[in-house]
């Protein structure tokens, strides 16, 4: 493949992304991530209120997300639960899921790496470090190939933020 047929597959896929985001009500209101939706993408930049944003959702999928690399598990949908759309860079981000049966998280940055965790606070998963400014994907697996967990999500700069302090998934 051309390297200009590549940089316009790449290009394609940004915009599909950022039209996704879009369809799904962006973060919330004045790119905090809070407001009204608790589905879709959390669009958050540094210093962001209210800490943590949260989503909800139902994972899990078909995909055996041990192809994504070291430290995969679980079974994740072909499309991403949410996009995570950073607005600027931060030092440390934290990921966190609860659910009430054993979860994963996949997550796919914008750099096309992935970190991915599983059972860091009892069945639940965190993902924490360094993120860039850009569009990263997130999944939510459960162990179980098409076994559909329901999850409340949580993104924070904040480490006192884990799992068991989300509100529990209805």
């Amino acid at each position: 493949m051309s390297t200009k047929w590549k940089k316009a597959v790449r290009l394609l896929s940004s915009v599909g992304a950022l039209a996704a985001i879009l369809a799904c009500g962006g973060g919330g209101g004045g790119g905090g991530g809070g407001g009204g939706s608790t589905t879709g993408s959390v669009m958050v930049g540094p210093g962001f209120t209210p800490d943590p944003a949260i989503r909800t959702g139902t994972g899990g999928g078909p995909f055996d997300s041990t192809t994504y690399g070291s430290g995969c598990i679980g079974y994740v949908g072909a499309v991403s639960n949410h996009f995570l759309h950073l607005t600027g860079d931060f030092n440390y981000l934290r990921v966190a899921a609860r659910a009430d049966t054993d979860i994963s998280l996949v997550i796919q940055m914008s750099d096309g790496t992935y970190r991915c965790n599983d059972d860091a606070e009892g069945l639940n998963p965190i993902v924490e470090g360094a993120f860039p400014r850009g569009i990263h994907r997130i999944y939510v697996g459960s162990m179980q190939r098409d076994v559909r967990p329901s999850y409340v999500l949580g993104v924070s700069e904040m480490a006192t933020v884990v799992p068991s302090t989300l509100v529990a998934p209805q």
